[in-house]
């Protein structure tokens, strides 16, 4: 028969509908005793007379049945396959448990069922034989470890491995990098210099064995270090300038993060600020994830005097290694030295207390002529001089952001007589107008009665009852 271009034989139609027949029984797929035909016997075993079988591993059943004039056989592994044959030869199968369940137990039953039938025109005859095998399941290493370990401390192996025959003495087999290896359950080891090292373990059963290799990093201790902008080396700056942080911690530094003063990394602040840059960088997350304390490279500007503390923190398998940089931002002095007033044949000059604000290192007061002749003190006190002369004074303020240096001069002026050119005495009326004296040396100040401009000597006698006055 011949439909659509395909052949279909009469004779497979019916084995399929029979078969079908036969597993369509619910209790039992394999379950099938009928006579129609005859009786038939179903007979196996398993070569090797063993009904134990290893997981993976090719084993051979032998079909004793004696039947004349034989159909065909099935043989259902028990595992959701089958096998359907003409003739009575050996079969061979191989259970393979799934990776996912070969550590659930130690061995898995299947039952194998060999079922004969045999057909003929008075319907079929058909016969099943059970038989249980045991599958050993394969060994599978395994061990769990801390992943990253400190140099010179003791590592613990725990071993995780399935299926192992343990009354095997040499059923488990470590195996280090130097060479070293060991048969216990479980191991330890301490590695004496840092790297990348690798552990094998091979496990058995009587199956056959199976190994892993896994790696194992060792580090040394971190050690949190940063370099410092030359302006900064000192731990002291000057308000608007502008420091570079550079982590520069050894290779066993990780999970390296920085700290900031008062724990501001979101925003500028009116003491320090993170350049544009950098918080340009950290935009880049979109949000997502703070990425500032993690970066490798910090610049930051100072915008008010005071310390501020910066941290970088190292952490590894070893411990935590801190670097502080504790940051004194200062401001520039300011100097305001007032011009000293004139002396008179001698003196003393007091600069005041308030000349000098702000921070400073050191300051020195020269007075060259004076006593004392200097000064390191921010108020040096009463300078005095001993005559006439014009003396000059240096103020020298050295500090963290500058150095200052302001000069004056102390003049002490000479006692000269003065001549008044007018007679002596000079006769006016109460109703003279305004007179203006003259002497012969130009500059000083009038003094006397009735003097209304003590610059020019201009003398109003209007206000003056009649009398002798005198006027300097």
């Amino acid at each position: 028969m011949k439909i659509s271009g395909i052949k279909i034989s009469l004779v497979g139609v019916i084995l399929f509908v029979l078969i079908s027949n036969i597993y369509s029984q619910p209790s039992n797929p394999c379950l099938c005793n009928r006579s129609q035909c005859g009786d038939i016997i179903a007979s196996f075993k398993l070569v090797s007379n063993s009904t134990v079988v290893c997981d993976g591993y090719v084993f051979e059943v032998q079909n004793n049945s004696t039947i004349a004039d034989v159909s065909y056989f099935v043989w259902d592994w028990g595992d959701n396959t089958r096998d359907t044959v003409f003739t009575t030869s050996n079969q061979t199968h191989t259970y393979n448990i799934p990776d996912d369940k070969v550590c659930d137990d130690t061995q898995t039953t299947y039952q194998i069922c060999l079922l004969a039938v045999k057909n003929c025109s008075n319907g079929y005859s058909c016969h099943n034989n059970n038989s249980p095998v045991t599958v050993i399941h394969r060994p599978v290493a395994r061990f769990n470890f801390t992943n990253s370990v400190c140099v010179d401390r003791n590592v613990n192996f725990t071993n995780t491995s399935c299926n192992v025959n343990t009354s095997d003495p040499e059923a488990y087999l470590w195996t280090f990098h130097d060479g070293t290896t060991a048969i216990t359950r479980n191991v330890s080891k301490i590695y004496d210099m840092p790297g990348t090292y690798p552990v094998r373990l091979k496990v058995k059963n009587i199956c056959g064995d199976h190994d892993t290799i896994q790696y194992i990093q060792v580090v040394d201790f971190p050690d949190a270090k940063v370099n410092i902008s030359g302006s900064a080396r000192d731990s002291v700056v000057c308000v608007g300038d502008v420091i570079t942080l550079i982590d520069t911690s050894n290779i066993w530094s990780v999970n390296n993060r920085w700290t900031f003063p008062v724990n501001n990394v979101n925003r500028d602040t009116l003491q320090w600020k993170l350049s544009h840059f950098i918080r340009k960088r950290d935009s880049l997350s979109m949000g997502l994830r703070d990425s500032i304390p993690f970066i490798d490279t910090l610049v930051i500007e100072t915008l008010r005097a005071g310390t501020y503390t910066f941290r970088l923190t190292s952490t590894n398998a070893c411990g935590m290694s801190m670097w502080d940089f504790p940051l004194r931002v200062v401001a520039a002095p300011m100097i305001s030295l007032p011009t000293p007033p004139s002396l008179c044949e001698s003196g003393n000059y007091t600069p005041g207390s308030n000349i000098i604000t702000g921070d400073i290192i050191s300051v020195r007061w020269d007075f060259p002529g004076g006593n004392p002749s200097s000064s390191t003190m921010r108020n040096p006190g009463n300078i005095f001089y001993a005559g006439p002369g014009t003396y000059p004074v240096t103020l020298t303020v050295i500090a963290a952001c500058d150095t200052i240096i302001r000069m004056i001069n102390v003049f002490v002026a000479d006692r000269t007589p003065v001549n008044i050119l007018d007679a002596n005495p000079r006769v006016f009326c109460q109703s003279s107008s305004p007179y203006t004296f003259m002497a012969d040396l130009p500059g000083g100040d009038w003094s006397g009665p009735g003097i209304v401009n003590t610059t020019t000597g201009t003398f109003n006698p209007s206000s003056l009852t009649p009398q002798l006055y005198h006027h300097l």
